[in-house]
């Protein structure tokens, strides 16, 4: 182990705020740390899925999520590269 990379979601290095949504990215080098806070009515299909003329993207079939209730969402995701992009403005 070469060394530690320690940050707070508390003070990210980056807060993307799409459609019913808050999420706190802490760049951890080679991997991203997102820490997502999602609203009741908050879907990945109607909030996210649309993406701007030119954008690429693999995701597998069937792909959906989605809040139900009344009650916030807080979601984590560890990842070389979707935490990065996810929901980032171009």
């Amino acid at each position: 182990m070469n060394g530690i990379i320690k940050k707070s979601f508390n003070k990210p290095d980056e807060v993307r705020s799409p459609d019913k949504a808050n999420i706190h990215v802490c760049d951890l080098g080679g991997v991203a740390a997102a820490k997502m806070f999602l609203q009741p009515g908050w879907s990945w299909s109607t909030c996210i899925k649309p993406f701007v003329a030119g954008d690429v993207y693999v995701i597998e079939p069937g792909h959906d999520g989605w809040v139900e209730g009344d009650t916030e969402c807080i979601a984590l995701e560890f990842n070389a590269t979707a935490a990065k992009n996810y929901a980032a403005k171009s």
